[in-house]
């Protein structure tokens, strides 16, 4: 008896065994699915980081160098800002010519006010609503220029940071995917 109780727990323990080893085996093959699914994400995502790092400098030569013969944005942004410099300053050398003139003016029509005395008074009424409309015009051409200077500064300036923000975020990405998958 004692034989055939031993011949049956051995049964057992043998099919217990076998029964674990074929699980190990099935747990082996699905880990051995994974790990090449793995390899095959892992090789896709390599490729796709070579490609965003190419994209990328391609975008920074386009900033710096410029493409097919367009001047590069950099170089653009700086005519820009040189060329609004260069209308503020004429523009202070319009304000300083025309109040000069505007003296030379009010002198003239001063002097001949005095000799011919009374209509003085309608002739000065006339010029000084000439001038207002003049300085009126003139604040309004000034405010114009300010605002389109505001304008196209504050544009390139939203665009530099703008693709310089994108570029950093794009560095950080890259250097955080190759230093988990490079």
């Amino acid at each position: 008896m004692v034989t055939q109780r031993n011949s049956r727990g051995d049964s057992v323990a043998l099919n217990e065994a076998i029964q674990a080893v074929q699980s190990a085996a099935d747990l082996i093959g699905s880990l051995m699915g994974d790990i090449k699914e793995n390899a095959m994400v892992s090789a896709s995502l390599k490729t796709e980081v070579r490609v965003l790092k190419e994209e990328i400098n391609k975008i920074s030569n386009v900033l710096t160098d410029g493409y097919s013969g367009v001047r590069p944005f950099q170089t653009r942004i700086a005519v820009l800002e040189g060329d609004s410099e260069t209308i503020k300053n004429r523009l202070e050398v319009i304000k300083i010519e025309f109040e000069a003139k505007t003296e030379k003016i009010v002198l003239q029509v001063c002097s001949e006010a005095e000799k011919r005395g009374a209509s003085f008074y309608k002739k000065f009424e006339d010029l000084e609503r000439k001038l207002r409309g003049v300085e009126k015009g003139l604040s309004l051409l000034k405010l114009d220029r300010d605002l389109k200077l505001a304008s196209i500064k504050g544009r390139w300036q939203l665009y530099v940071a703008l693709i310089t923000g994108t570029l950093a975020f794009f560095g950080v990405l890259l250097t955080l995917l190759d230093k988990y998958y490079g």
